[in-house]
């Protein structure tokens, strides 16, 4: 018979947390006060070397001055979904500014990027159909593919050869299917590694495949205006997604591409369909923040002499690195090293986030600073990394 007793209902939950502390596995993120490159910790202001907010606009008057009077004209709702009563002037308007700038025919917009790849890929393709994915794409991007139950190859990061043998063990389509897709980050999230962009659009021509590429940690940084790694090295991919989120300093995501994609995914995704509008402030925030961006030499220039002092503090490191670009994992290896690292830089004042499985196979730490962190904020970091670094317990 049923036991009438919560507890033992809810034991399975208490037994599998139990389990993720003994491993060091458990996620305790810190309360933060504070979202610019400075922020207050349990009573000690540190400075933050992992967050997203590239170029500072987050914080950026223009962008702030938008989005309150945005709030006082409009109100702070969409009042429905984009299909009812939420198809607002505004959202129009900031998909047609974000064709634009990255130079395709149109765009959609979605709630956040996870909910862009989850909108877009599960539009795409479906249970009869193939998607050829990246071994560390973005979870976003993952769960997307699932999403779809669609027939999943996972392929070596950046390994064009192993993309070219799933796309020929495919083989031909029947009339009306849907080509497969090939999906990456063009930038990796936690390692910061980057796609080979050319060769993957060479191969997905070749094989008369689709190219989606998510730029979520590209846009605002690379390319005229900021306008993506894709624009960067010279590659079209046929949909590119993102996030408002990252360099653009508000919320939201998007995907960009050819007019009767957009209009198909438009159309089929879920992710649009039932989820209520971006409100106008967040509407406001982002299109002058993607304004910003576009005449955003100054704060690029700036956020590349702040990550290359950065890259100096980890030159000499005693732990391997990784990242040519402005994402730096330095691997701990166990999540017990990732934790007593973290935790000595926050001692010597750094907010430093320590990414441990299941988010990447093993232990380590994520590193990227922003435009608008001043030089004197990272100059103790090298010495924190040194003294950090040799306190930790050996590799097993």
């Amino acid at each position: 018979m049923p036991s009438p007793d919560p507890a033992e209902r809810t034991a399975f939950a208490r037994g599998w947390l139990s389990q993720r502390q003994a491993l060091g596995l458990l996620r305790a993120p810190a309360s933060i006060g504070g979202t610019g490159w400075q922020v207050r910790v349990d009573g000690r202001v540190l400075t933050v070397l992992g967050s997203n907010d590239y170029l500072g606009l987050g914080r950026d008057p223009h962008v702030i001055n938008a989005m309150q009077q945005e709030a006082a004209a409009m109100g702070t709702a969409s009042t429905g979904s984009r299909t009812l009563t939420g198809n607002l002037e505004g959202h129009l308007a900031l998909e047609e500014e974000l064709a634009q700038w990255l130079g395709t025919e149109s765009a959609i917009l979605f709630g956040s990027g996870y909910a862009a790849n989850l909108g877009v890929i599960s539009a795409l393709v479906g249970k009869e159909d193939h998607i050829v994915s990246d071994e560390l794409n973005h979870a976003s991007i993952i769960d997307g593919c699932r999403l779809s139950r669609a027939r999943v190859t996972v392929t070596p990061h950046g390994d064009v050869e192993a993309v070219r043998a799933a796309l020929d063990a495919i083989g031909r389509r029947e009339a009306g299917q849907a080509p497969p897709l090939v999906v990456c980050d063009s930038l990796t999230s936690m390692e910061g590694l980057r796609a080979p962009l050319h060769k993957l659009s060479v191969a997905c021509a070749s094989a008369g495949a689709l190219l989606l590429v998510d730029e979520a940690h590209t846009l605002g940084l690379y390319g005229p205006g900021g306008n993506g790694m894709c624009t960067h090295t010279g590659v079209r991919p046929d949909l590119i997604s993102g996030s408002l989120a990252k360099s653009t300093g508000s919320v939201g995501g998007f995907a960009a591409g050819t007019a009767p994609l957009i209009e198909f995914i438009r159309q089929r995704a879920r992710a649009y369909v039932y989820s209520a509008a971006l409100p106008p402030p967040d509407i406001a925030a982002a299109r002058a923040a993607v304004r910003r961006c576009q005449q955003g030499d100054d704060l690029r220039s700036a956020f590349w002499e702040r990550d290359l002092q950065l890259r100096k503090a980890l030159s000499d490191v005693l732990l391997p690195h990784s990242g040519r670009d402005h994402i730096h994992a330095l691997y701990t290896f166990t999540p017990g090293r990732t934790l007593a690292l973290q935790q000595a830089l926050r001692d010597a004042g750094f907010l430093v986030p320590g990414i441990r499985p299941p988010t990447v196979k093993e232990g380590m730490l994520r590193l990227s600073t922003t435009a608008d962190t001043p030089a004197a904020a990272l100059e103790p970091l090298a010495a924190a990394l040194a003294a950090g670094i040799a306190t930790l317990p050996p590799n097993p």
